[in-house]
């Protein structure tokens, strides 16, 4: 018989490693950490034409965290900005990745309706990361992204019915229109309940879970600012489970309306590879010490 002791020490080695897996789901991995403090666009390009890429640029914005944001060119057109992040794979029940950004427009007054209004969108780049600026109408983005996989929403600005979307695009396609408001496949419209005003910053988020089955995912698009608040989840069948690329836009179908997009983050309950590692190899050596400890017992079976 197994001394009492022993056999908890081993089952506390294994749990050792349960517990430090389940503070990773508690506490969260983030991927990418963006506020422009530096005043550098920090590898965010432009898929517009070079004109948009130059309206790109950072500014001091007070109402942000970091007092910086991406000053967004007024368009809308095909004009987001992307980066590229370290990649995630959904593999098991409840794993997810979580796209987050703030909008603020500014103007006296904002209209547009169907084109203006914030874009998210978590993709695959399949390999073919963008890595310049002027990929639009000059040299044509969809070459670059035609095989991209992933989903993006986006809420019109005036409109408080029938105002958000979530599309699925797999692929993206060879369109130059890839990350425009319309482009895809639409899998969801919802009322937003309310209209969008300039001068506040609105927190905006693209969530992507898979479920138990392991083949579908529940999208949830949230929205709040102003004092209002609004969330949309729907559930498809996957075409995509790895996400490595970011796509943003702030739209405006008015000339003259400068927006803004800043406190940017990617985060998910999916541990990198490095610190999975060292996880699972902080559990083995609680294993080994058990062992040990075991071998110089003088207690035997």
């Amino acid at each position: 018989m197994k001394p009492l002791s022993l056999n908890l020490l081993k089952i506390g080695g294994v749990g050792m490693v349960a517990g430090l897996l389940s503070s990773q789901v508690a506490f969260g991995v983030t991927l990418l950490d963006e506020d422009f403090s530096d005043g550098n666009r920090n590898g965010w390009y432009s898929v517009g034409t070079s004109d948009q890429a130059t309206g790109n640029t950072v500014s001091t914005v007070s109402s942000f965290d970091s007092g910086y944001a991406l000053r967004y060119y007024s368009s809308y057109s095909n004009n987001a900005v992307v980066t590229s992040f370290s990649g995630v794979t959904l593999q098991n029940n409840g794993d997810y990745v979580e796209l987050s950004a703030t909008y603020r427009y500014s103007a006296p007054d904002i209209a547009g309706n169907s084109t203006t209004g914030p874009l998210l969108g978590l993709y695959n780049n399949m390999g073919s990361p963008i890595v310049e600026d002027s990929l639009g109408s000059e040299s044509g983005v969809g070459e670059v992204v035609q095989s991209w996989d992933g989903y993006k929403a986006t809420k019109y600005i005036e409109a408080s019915t029938g105002d958000g979307f979530i599309f699925s695009q797999s692929p993206v396609g060879n369109v130059v229109s890839a990350f425009s408001r319309f482009s895809g496949s639409q899998i969801d419209n919802f009322d937003g309940g309310f209209v969008l005003v300039s001068g506040v910053n609105y927190s905006n988020s693209l969530r992507i879970e898979l479920q138990s089955n392991l083949t579908d995912v529940e999208i949830t698009y949230s929205i709040s600012g102003g004092g209002n608040s609004f969330s949309e989840s729907t559930i498809v069948a996957a075409s995509n489970l790895t996400f490595n690329e970011v796509a943003l836009a702030a739209y405006s179908g008015q000339g003259g309306v400068n927006s803004y997009l800043g406190d940017i983050s990617v985060t998910s309950n999916i541990p990198e590879p490095g610190v999975a590692a060292l996880i699972i190899a902080g559990g083995a050596l609680g294993l080994v010490m058990v062992r040990r400890r075991r071998s110089s017992s003088p207690l035997q079976d």
